[in-house]
């Protein structure tokens, strides 16, 4: 007997049968199930399957993908009629609005007899001023500041955000830019006949906003307030890697690691610097400019007024930039974090003991930062509720982007068979499945390893769980 590694308090599983599971992981090799189970049927809505029924088998017949469009892998509806069961309705929003979108995953997983899908269901959420009184502070700003949402219903699932003012943009898995907020310079219009989009930068201030993107070609297209030309790309741009967007000026990364900025360049943001080495990631603020050069140092340029340009000495090693109103924020390859520029707010003071962040990024007054582990912290003002319904504790957070006021994110699939919640699915998981084999009883972990929810621990379980097997989201 092999002792499980330490558990949810939840969970009451002990041990498991490590032999019983490795003969689960073989599937031909014998039987999973004891001969006196009998074999169980379960019936779902028509919408999840094409003959309308899900059989969950006594014995597991096999798991095979069809048309896989990408690696990840969603989870496994059985039961349910629709992805956005619990979802927020599409017309109210309440600070952390979530819509799911129509799958784009076909991997199906054979149950006894019938095919039922694995749907895949990414959303975007959002956290801070939701409503005009939530910005009464803001000199007037309560006109756009209160207007970052709702989420719209996206047509495929969310895979990169951006975050401005109060606008906010997203790229589908579809390879299609939505942007939604205020549009006082038809930054939401995207332009008909724009080719597919890889990455979007949405900049600004106030309800200035403007929208610059790199297509799957790497060429760039802008659109919105073009009062210093900041949505008109320079026509003879390279090849672009990336791209960011500033108040009123944007950048471009460009495959041979140039950096091209165009735009308001009264504070000299737009001058990039002489003999500046190679750069492998850019950052707009609100008038500067921050990149990360080839061996992991930062140079900033453009406005100092607050020391937005002095980067700390000591700092190498860094892996992520952002720029915000007037303060950076840099991730090095620790995983600790390193501010500078205003700190009126407290926007630079780094939590103490902060670490294992993978992307941080600045707002107005505030900072968040996403740890490894789904988990977001943020610090710094919170004069216009940019703390409303921030996330706590671990999730499946996998992307964020802090805009003037609130903040933007991408949430990971559910992972069903994640039994341990540990944002993996491995051998605990199946040994605690195994070993609550048959119908749920009153033990609490028992009701967990009944992924889906028909009373009894199988066939069906075992295959949620062996189609979500490895890391929760991959």
């Amino acid at each position: 007997m092999t002792e499980l590694p330490p558990a949810n308090p939840s969970n009451d599983v002990g041990r498991w049968d490590a032999e019983q599971a490795a003969r689960a992981m073989g599937i031909a090799a014998e039987p999973l199930v004891p001969a006196s189970l009998p074999t169980r049927t379960r019936i779902i809505p028509a919408a999840l399957s094409a003959s309308g029924v899900c059989l969950a088998s006594a014995a597991l017949i096999g798991v095979f993908w069809a048309d896989l469009p990408h690696a990840r892998l969603g989870r496994a509806l059985i039961s349910g009629t629709n992805a956005s069961e619990g979802a927020s309705t599409h017309d109210a929003f309440n600070g952390a609005s979530m819509q799911f979108p129509q799958s784009t995953t076909t991997m199906t997983v054979i149950l006894g007899l019938a095919v039922c899908p694995i749907v895949e269901a990414s959303e975007v959420i959002m956290w801070g001023p939701d409503s005009v009184g939530d910005c009464a502070w803001a000199q007037g700003a309560g006109t756009w500041c209160g207007q970052i949402g709702p989420v719209p219903t996206f047509a495929a699932a969310p895979r990169y955000v951006s975050a401005g003012s109060g606008t906010s943009a997203a790229v589908l898995a579809n390879d299609q830019v939505v942007v939604w907020g205020p549009n006082a310079y038809g930054e939401n219009d995207v332009p008909a006949g724009l080719p597919p989009i890889r990455e979007v930068a949405v900049g600004g201030v106030g309800n200035l906003g403007f929208v610059v993107c790199v297509d799957t070609s790497n060429a760039v297209h802008c659109w919105g307030r073009n009062s210093a030309g900041q949505a008109t790309a320079p026509v003879d741009l390279a090849a672009t890697s990336h791209v960011a967007a500033g108040g009123d000026f944007a950048e471009a990364l460009q495959a041979d690691g140039t950096v091209r900025c165009w735009g308001e360049q009264y504070y000299g943001q737009c001058n990039v610097p002489a003999g500046l080495p190679p750069v492998k990631a850019i950052a707009a603020g609100w008038r500067f400019s921050a990149v990360i050069c080839a061996d992991g140092t930062v140079r900033c340029w453009g406005a100092n007024d607050y020391g937005q340009c002095n980067v700390p000495a000591t700092l190498v090693d860094v892996v992520d930039i952002d720029a915000g109103d007037v303060h950076a924020v840099a991730v090095k390859g620790d995983g600790t974090v390193s501010c500078w520029g205003w700190n009126q707010n407290g926007q630079f003071d780094v939590p103490p003991g902060l670490n294992d962040v993978v992307r941080a990024s600045a707002g107005w007054g505030h900072t968040v930062a996403l740890r490894r582990d789904g988990s977001v912290v943020q610090w710094g003002a919170n004069d216009y509720n940019g703390f409303k319904n921030l996330p706590v504790g671990p999730s499946r957070i996998t992307a964020i982007d802090a805009g003037y006021f609130h903040t933007v994110a991408i949430v990971s699939p559910p992972c069903n068979g994640d039994i341990f919640q540990d944002g993996l699915v491995n051998g605990a998981d199946l040994g605690a499945l195994l070993s609550y084999w048959g119908p749920v009883t009153s033990a609490p972990a028992s009701a967990l390893c009944d992924l889906d929810d028909d009373g009894v621990v199988g066939g069906g379980d075992l295959g949620i769980l062996l189609a979500d097997w490895g890391p929760c989201g991959d």
